[in-house]
């Protein structure tokens, strides 16, 4: 949608003129803006009136300057909700109108988002290729055991006579995320670049499993056997039944745990000590010495994943491009020492020079690419 024909959708919504569409894509457009000056107004419509007209205002004192770019940004301080709500049209429209000097694009290939798939690793050291349109079943081990891929998902017969456990492992590259139902019915979406271990059959008096990068698991309730996930730091989860999210990549900062039902007790494996309970909508950080909850946090914004977004609150830019980075398989390279935040939900299914788009144009960045590899620096204006 462009420019002209967004204010106009403003002043239709102002007017109670809008249809429940153009409703809702105000809505969605609202939905992550966050403006300092209008916070104090604890009245909803009044808020919602209060951001519009201040957009509509700008935004027509820009048609006629259109120069004064600047004023404009202010008033859309978190603006790439517009790739959600509207589209891309009008942001191509700002940079083409804007005199910023973007570094010329070198060999840039195609690049496409991710999809489903994954690597399943057997007990024997054979490895599947599984994908959105593999239907097959695998056989697990010599008692029998079986497994069946279909419909981008894994499930594993919890039924059969298994015998001894093995262990397989589940692996999703760059670029790739997957699903998968363990023997006793919990299912567990990885988002790219993780991995899961687990048993092929939980004939101990728990369900243990180790993951890295990032899962979401949904846990099948069984008082007599506590569901147990192990990460990094030496970390463990420990459950009955419940839904949580876990983010344990290598290059993060912390381990995070987030509780979306349920109750989970995170702890360090060699000790109790430091052990703490989550009630759901809290988040367990783990830096390695200590765990710290944080309380009230953001779930959408932990599973926005799940959903197929980005969903960002004022995170750091370099936090911002990892996430970018793992989906579309792309190397990210900051050529000058950048800090800056970004705040905005974007589709993972978007074409990923639109995302950087928004990004670079909300937080003053330019970028380039070469090969597969994307250089990030502070825009030049």
């Amino acid at each position: 949608m462009e420019k002209q024909n967004f204010l106009a959708l403003i002043d239709k919504f102002l007017a109670g003129k809008a249809d429940p569409v153009e409703q809702q894509m105000i809505e969605n457009y609202l939905a992550s803006f966050q403006n300092e000056d209008i916070q104090h107004q604890n009245d909803r419509a009044e808020r919602i009136q209060a951001i519009l007209q201040k957009v509509l205002d700008e935004g027509r004192m820009e048609e006629k300057a259109p120069r004064r770019l600047v004023s404009f940004r202010r008033a859309l301080p978190y603006a790439a909700a517009l790739i959600v709500a509207l589209g891309t049209g009008w942001w191509l429209l700002q940079r083409n109108n804007t005199p910023t000097v973007t570094t010329p694009v070198l060999a840039q290939v195609e690049i496409k988002p991710g999809g489903n798939g994954a690597i399943l690793e057997l007990e024997n050291g054979e490895s599947v290729s599984l994908d959105s349109t593999s239907h097959s079943n695998i056989q697990l081990n010599q008692h029998g055991a079986q497994a069946i891929a279909g419909n981008g998902m894994l499930r594993y017969d919890g039924t059969a006579q298994h015998g001894q456990a093995g262990f397989n492992k589940v692996t999703t590259p760059k670029g790739m995320q997957f699903k998968l139902q363990l023997p006793d019915g919990t299912v567990v979406h990885l988002n790219a670049a993780s991995s899961i271990r687990f048993p092929t059959t939980f004939d101990n008096n728990e369900r243990r499993v180790q993951v890295t990068g990032e899962a979401f698991f949904k846990v099948t309730n069984d008082a007599a056997k506590p569901f147990v996930v192990s990460t990094r730091y030496q970390q463990e989860i420990k459950v009955l039944g419940t839904e949580f999210n876990i983010n344990a990549y290598d290059d993060e900062p912390f381990v995070r745990t987030t509780l979306i039902s349920g109750k989970v007790m995170v702890q360090h494996q060699a000790t109790t000590q430091s052990s703490v309970i989550l009630q759901p909508g809290q988040e367990a950080q783990n830096g390695g010495s200590t765990i710290v909850v944080q309380k009230d946090v953001d779930i959408e914004q932990s599973t926005a994943w799940l959903n197929n977004m980005f969903t960002f609150n004022k995170a750091d830019i370099k936090t911002v491009m990892r996430q970018i980075g793992r989906w579309y398989n792309v190397d990210v390279v900051f050529d000058k020492d950048i800090h800056t935040s970004f705040s905005g939900s974007l589709y993972r299914s978007g074409n990923i020079n639109d995302l950087l788009d928004a990004i670079a144009y909300s937080s003053n960045l330019s970028y380039s690419w070469e090969g597969r590899t994307l250089h990030l620096q502070p825009s030049e204006q």
